[in-house]
């Protein structure tokens, strides 16, 4: 069964607080979602109250609390390993709505991602598989109000905001 992707679009911070952008994401999708597990990104702040941060050759990992520590300790990934997830971005089609569904990765078997971007900049989320329509839109809509809230990308590629 194919799903429709007619609401995908690419997820870009258009807003130059990228880290705090991050940290709302972080909240919104990851830890108040119960599929979500954790967010890679190749940024770091340079001092806590730096909102944009800067992009370094390692990567910046948060886990979810209160996941199993030997799950929390397996989600820990190596930059060249980081590269690899995003070049999955470049290569595939996202299998629902605009999450891919990850094999034989370091992350557990089909673990869904989701991809966040800004110029030189990367963000992974990851989430435990996600059963049901209802549940997928929330995360997607969450996504979507924390990275468009005025809804202009979607109207810019001719969708409804709130598809």
């Amino acid at each position: 069964m194919s799903e429709d992707n007619s609401i995908f679009q690419a997820h870009t911070v258009t807003s130059e607080e990228w880290e705090l952008t991050m940290d709302q994401l972080f909240m919104g999708c990851i830890h108040r979602s119960k599929h979500g597990l954790a967010m890679y990104t190749n940024t770091m702040r340079a001092r806590t109250d730096d909102k944009k941060g800067f992009v370094m050759t390692d990567v910046s990992f948060r886990v979810k609390n209160g996941l199993d520590s030997k799950l929390a300790k397996a989600l820990k990934i190596e930059r060249s390993e980081f590269d690899g997830l995003l070049e999955i971005e470049r290569s595939a089609t996202p299998v629902v709505y605009d999450f891919f569904k990850v094999t034989d990765t370091v992350l557990p078997n089909n673990a869904l991602i989701n991809f966040v971007h800004a110029g030189d900049r990367h963000a992974i989320l990851v989430f435990s598989p996600i059963e049901g329509r209802l549940e997928m839109m929330r995360v997607i809509n969450t996504f979507n109000s924390i990275l468009d809230p005025e809804g202009t990308q979607a109207a810019e590629a001719g969708q409804a905001p709130d598809a």
